[in-house]
């Protein structure tokens, strides 16, 4: 065989080879039951079919049953089958089987049709020949493991249902339908005798069953496909039906696995999101009540870190056992992209809340990795059917918002979506619209706030802060949009423009200064700096291209942008920075829990006591307590240390007293513009 297929795609092109050789042609269609192609028909001039082609091919008596067939189905969104016939090249006709079924997406609609068309005229010229030499049909039949049966209608006489004794050992022939049925798993025992009772005119006399046999000795299942066809003599009911048998455990095990990894993480082995839309939605369609449960489980990157790259999957798959253990009702729980799932039915507002809970007991136990112990923890989102989504894709979005909204507040938070998530996320939506545009527009000014010396006052630093010009809401401090630019790629490209400006605007400073004169300017980077980009290299070039010492360039970062990077990359990147001479402050620091082992994990130079613990100063003996323990780990580590949030004398003389040398607040003045900073310099 010598065909090609010229100017098709090559996916075509192997379908079409596919199809020749097996003699299974492939169609797709659109979900209204538009046909889209017909891989591998030929046209009866021997040419490969287009989508319009298909129906000139079908024989006048067959088409209106089968286009009434088609369109039936497609209406309904439910699988079907095809037997009719075909004309060939030389204008003879072939029966064909055809096969569809829909492909729906996560919200369970129909996006498409796909199909196959099967020439079965060898086989049904095969059965009918079995009525003139039954030892040639037997031959042939067991080499394509095929067998022949003919049903009696009127006096329930069949024959050749023992070819199932090639599959099983049968205790005694089968002479007539109550001994086949004896044989069929009882589950699929209806789906034999409704063909028997489906005799009337109307009805399609075409048919296919697939049904398990039982082994009587052994026990044993098999899958059986029977595809016959009632006859009748002209209106009268049909009094005789008649077709093909085949074995197909071997398909059917091979069709579960594909199905199967269709809807199965394969490195975890737990449902995919594609068996949680499934749950959601034959939840939703019984009317019932559900919530879905997002969580983000800290800790697996870490441990995959420490011990192994499966490591991660393993503990994944443990807790997601541990989680199983107190849903006793089975309750699915699945992978959903870097989160598990757990979908609860018939859960409440009321309810849901105490199912959250026992889930986040189930983490306070150690996990075992080897000889070592991992603790592990989450946050969860929750959404409700039908209150927060009628369908998956819905009730994920809510989810989703509520987790983003949990993941936001301590370690092991739960949050109940409820509509003003998503009113936030809109505004949210909006307003990192308006950064991009802001970004680009050059809407930024760099405002700065003196850093002083606790003795004598003096200036010897600035920190750089960010404003945004507004066009509608005028000047914005970092509060109104720092969160929203933090999680947007714009963080990057004003990130770069911050050490750019910033080192210009400090050269400025300096320039008529003398040395010992001369003020630092201390500078904040975001997370998607150290993730993307090189920002030392970024700095390393802003320096020399301004002509900046790089000790007068002080890199500030806080706990949470090393949580939200490779430990790796960032202490990189830090000691790069360190090695060429940027000092590297820890901003914020005592707010967080793992702040003392990042003092000797990463390239600190300085210590920042942060403004919650500066507050109270006065009043409260358990911020002294901090602060002093800040200084006393300043001075272990031969780190600076600087204060922050000092609004007024007695905070200032407190923490003189306590050894702290520097400090920062409105005290010494507000973030401010540079023609102010100038003016300020000036006055010292």
């Amino acid at each position: 065989m010598n065909t090609t297929y010229a100017g098709l795609a090559e996916g075509d092109r192997v379908s079409l080879a596919v199809a020749e050789m097996s003699r299974v042609r492939v169609w797709r269609a659109e979900a209204d039951g538009t046909l889209r192609n017909g891989f591998g028909w030929k046209t009866a001039d021997g040419k490969v079919a287009t989508a319009d082609d298909w129906a000139s091919s079908i024989h006048p008596q067959d088409l209106e049953t089968i286009t009434g067939i088609w369109f039936d189905a497609f209406r309904k969104g439910s699988p079907f089958e095809l037997l009719f016939r075909g004309q060939q090249a030389d204008k003879t006709y072939h029966w064909y089987k055809s096969n569809g079924l829909p492909l729906r997406g996560a919200n369970g609609d129909i996006e498409e049709w796909i199909g196959v068309v099967q020439d079965i005229q060898d086989d049904l010229d095969a059965a009918d020949t079995a009525r003139v030499s039954e030892e040639r049909l037997r031959l042939a039949l067991e080499s394509g493991n095929y067998g022949v049966w003919d049903h009696d209608l009127q006096t329930g006489e069949l024959w050749g249902a023992n070819a199932v004794a090639r599959f099983i050992d049968l205790p005694s022939p089968i002479a007539n339908l109550e001994d086949l049925l004896e044989i069929v798993h009882p589950d699929d025992r209806h789906l034999i005798l409704s063909r028997v009772s489906a005799q009337g005119a109307s009805e399609n006399p075409h048919f296919r069953n697939e049904f398990r046999i039982i082994d009587p000795k052994t026990q044993s299942i098999r899958w059986i496909e029977a595809i016959g066809t009632l006859i009748a003599n002209g209106d009268n009911p049909p009094t005789r039906s008649l077709g093909l048998i085949r074995e197909i455990t071997g398909e059917k095990i091979q069709r579960q696995r594909l199905e199967y990894e269709a809807r199965h993480d394969p490195l975890t082995g737990l449902p995919n999101w594609r068996s949680v839309a499934a749950e959601l939605l034959a939840l939703s369609m019984a009317k019932r009540s559900a919530a879905l449960i997002l969580v983000w489980i800290e800790g697996l990157r870490e441990a995959s870190e420490l011990y192994a790259r499966n490591t991660g999957w393993s503990l994944l798959r443990e807790v997601a056992d541990r989680f199983r253990s107190v849903l006793p009702n089975g309750e699915m729980i699945a992978r959903t992209s870097t989160e598990l799932a757990v979908v609860v039915p018939d859960a409440s507002s009321q309810t849901i809340g105490a199912v959250a809970e026992r889930l986040q007991d189930m983490l306070e136990l150690p996990f075992e990795v080897g000889e070592a112990q991992v603790a592990l923890s989450a946050h969860m989102g929750i959404a409700l059917l039908p209150d927060d989504g009628m369908i998956g894709s819905e009730l994920l979005l809510s989810a989703d918002l509520a987790l983003a909204k949990a993941k936001s507040g301590m370690v092991g938070t739960t949050c109940l979506f409820t509509p003003a998530l998503r009113n936030d996320a809109r505004q949210e939506h909006a307003l990192s619209a308006e950064l991009r545009q802001a970004v680009r527009g050059g809407e930024f000014e760099l405002f700065y706030q003196p850093q002083v010396r606790m003795d004598d006052h003096r200036i010897i630093g600035l920190e750089a802060l960010l404003r945004w010009h507004h066009p509608q809401k005028g000047m914005l401090a970092p509060a109104a949009f720092l969160p929203v630019l933090k999680k947007s790629p714009m963080a990057n490209h004003l990130g770069k423009w911050v050490i750019e400006q910033a080192a210009r605007d400090i050269a400025a400073l300096n320039r008529t200064r003398s040395v010992s004169e001369k003020i630092r300017v201390a500078v904040n980077l975001f997370s998607r700096q150290f993730a993307t980009g090189d920002v030392a290299g970024q700095i390393a070039d802003a320096l020399a291209s301004h002509e900046v010492a790089p000790d007068l360039f002080e890199i500030e970062v806080t706990e949470r942008v090393i949580l939200r990077n490779d430990d790796g990359t960032i202490r990189s990147t830090l000691t790069r920075l360190r090695d060429l001479g940027c000092p590297v402050a820890f901003d914020d620091f005592g707010t967080g829990y793992a702040s003392l082992s990042m003092l000797k994990k990463f390239p600190i130079t300085r210590l920042k006591i942060d403004r919650e613990f500066v507050e109270n100063l006065e009043r409260s003996p358990e911020d002294g307590a901090i602060v002093d323990a800040v200084l006393f780990l300043g001075r272990t580590f031969g780190l600076s240390i600087t204060a922050e949030g000092i609004e007024c004398k007695t905070q200032a003389a407190i923490l003189q007293e306590r050894g702290c040398e520097e400090g920062q607040g409105y005290l010494f003045g507000r973030p401010m513009p540079l023609n102010e900073v100038r003016t300020l310099l000036g006055a010292h």
